[in-house]
């Protein structure tokens, strides 16, 4: 299992340093850097680190929704966000500082591209996505802002160099938002 995990860091973060070098100027690599989160993001593709666990995530190859990997006190997890039901949905289990099993449920409630929001619940707790950007390229925003509004506690940041759409956007604040939850940083 750690040969697995060193693989999959080595893996992601090779990626993460070609891609940059080879990204077209229409799409950028897309970097978020915070006080809590260190990440690229290019091609749908998510590598780096959030609280103190490093994460890969990827989109599912048939259907609209993400893969999300990361390790945690020596172990390794796999989520899965997609359609279950009528909603989209997804579970990160991990461990938390103490070593004890924690999890998240992150649920999608609505998504409106015009007015560039996302809507949802973390474990039952309400959760707003604002987006916005001073360019837009189609339906695609440009270096985008996220304004995250979790319960009673809000987090912004910026996706530097990059684009998302609302989809895009939704994959993101699913992997953002849990693993946030997880790591003990909300």
């Amino acid at each position: 299992m750690k040969f697995l995990a060193c693989v999959l860091l080595s893996f992601s973060s090779l990626f993460t340093l070609s891609t940059a070098a080879l990204a077209d100027g229409d799409h950028g690599v897309g970097l978020i850097a915070t006080p809590t989160m260190n990440l690229s993001y290019i091609d749908h593709v998510l590598s780096g680190r959030i609280g103190d666990r490093p994460v890969y995530a990827r989109p599912l190859t048939d259907e609209f929704g993400m893969a999300l990997f990361h390790r945690a006190g020596g172990k390794d997890f796999e989520s899965i966000f997609k359609k279950d039901g009528e909603q989209y949905k997804g579970v990160v289990e991990s461990i938390d500082h103490n070593g004890q099993p924690i999890e998240a449920e992150f649920i999608m409630t609505a998504a409106n591209g015009q007015e560039g929001t996302i809507t949802g619940t973390i474990n039952e707790l309400p959760f707003t996505v604002q987006l916005s950007a001073e360019t837009m390229e189609g339906h695609h925003y440009v270096s985008p802002h996220f304004a995250m509004t979790i319960g009673d506690k809000s987090i912004g940041f910026d996706m530097k160099d990059g684009t998302a759409c609302v989809g895009c956007s939704v994959k993101l604040s699913f992997a953002i938002i849990s693993m946030l939850f997880v790591s003990g940083s909300l």
